[in-house]
């Protein structure tokens, strides 16, 4: 996703559509975290009831729960995805390839933390020590990948055994959690620490691992698919789960690190599911490469189009979400694709 990814010697083109389609699933994200639940409950009865997993709900409560099931999902391996690719693709990065991409990484987090705050300009919301101290919309995660990448390279450098690596994985759990659940109510730079045990985790994961994982059969797979389904199903129907790991902070220490630890497996393991299932496909060759738009510019198309819609008293649902989707993917693709945008997205300095 950042400028400052270093291509490893995998087929870039499948990467590159795995990163376009998370970028799609962003922004469907964007808007199904806008439907109220009003507009998936709608008039449906509370008095029919069916029980999943031995959880009696009403027909209304699965609607619900089946939107906050998505939303779930999707923030379980959209930004995982994205921190593990950056990871995996930065193998064998030098000092001096990681230092050449500082400077384009910090236009391009500047350029967007500004564009996304043209909203809160106009709603008088704006704050100094918020746009300095808090990342709007994903933008932390441009500057986060140099740092990232520093601080791995240095790392590597101690040639650490399996068991050792093990340990320090667990290590950058326990530091992510408290990075979550203290640190993140005061800055949005907490995500750069709490989520670096992923990017540790991409850091640690051969080409050969990746290539006989898509190369298993479909049987296999199937049985994985539905194991890891039935164990996210009973973990969310029974565990107090949020929908994200940004609201584990106003919650009981226990509960937040049960969020956290539950985040990050499933986080792995839909990561695989994802890995698998996505192939190169052809006819995205000329804007897979446009990810990194799509994942930069849609928040302000998004929050454009819902004001929009707001202004004509129209409530967002599903079908509405769907529909808005394709138009914010549409435009942010024709605007990666032209000045300054194009150039804001790699800049180049001759």
């Amino acid at each position: 996703m950042s400028t400052a990814l270093i291509a490893s010697s995998e087929p870039k083109p499948f990467w590159q559509t795995l990163k376009w389609m998370l970028s799609v699933l962003m922004v469907l994200l964007f808007f199904l975290d806008k439907i109220p639940l009003s507009a998936i409950s709608g008039n449906l009865s509370a008095m029919h009831e069916s029980t999943i997993l031995g959880v009696t709900i009403s027909f209304s409560e699965i609607e619900v729960s089946l939107l906050r099931g998505i939303l779930l999902g999707l923030n379980m391996v959209l930004i995982p995805m994205f921190i593990f690719i950056a990871a995996y693709l930065s193998q064998g990065s030098t000092i001096k390839e990681i230092n050449h991409g500082v400077l384009p990484a910090f236009i391009t987090y500047s350029a967007f933390q500004l564009l996304n705050t043209i909203p809160l300009l106009l709603e008088g919301h704006f704050s100094w020590l918020a746009f300095f101290l808090s990342p709007l919309d994903g933008v932390w995660f441009i500057l986060a990948v140099p740092f990232w990448q520093w601080f791995s390279l240095w790392l590597s450098g101690f040639n650490l055994g399996s068991i050792a690596k093990v340990l320090l994985f667990l290590g950058f759990l326990a530091i992510g959690f408290l990075a979550f659940y203290k640190a993140l109510p005061y800055t949005g730079f907490a995500l750069v620490i709490g989520y670096y045990p992923i990017f540790y985790l991409g850091r640690q994961v051969s080409h050969h691992l990746i290539a006989r994982w898509r190369g298993v059969s479909w049987v296999v797979f199937i049985g994985f698919l539905l194991a890891v389904l039935a164990l996210f199903m009973g973990s969310f129907l029974r565990l107090p789960m949020s929908e994200s790991l940004i609201k584990t902070s106003g919650i009981s220490a226990t509960i937040a690190l049960l969020n956290y630890l539950l985040f990050m497996l499933f986080s792995i393991l839909l990561g695989m599911i994802a890995i698998y299932l996505i192939r190169y496909l052809k006819v995205l060759e000329k804007i897979a490469p446009k990810a990194l738009g799509i994942y930069l510019i849609h928040p302000i198309i998004c929050t454009g189009l819902l004001a929009i819609l707001h202004s004509y008293g129209i409530t967002i649902n599903l079908l509405l979400a769907l529909g808005l989707t394709g138009i914010a993917v549409i435009i942010s693709l024709l605007l990666a694709s032209i000045m300054p945008f194009k150039w804001l997205l790699a800049p180049k300095f001759s």
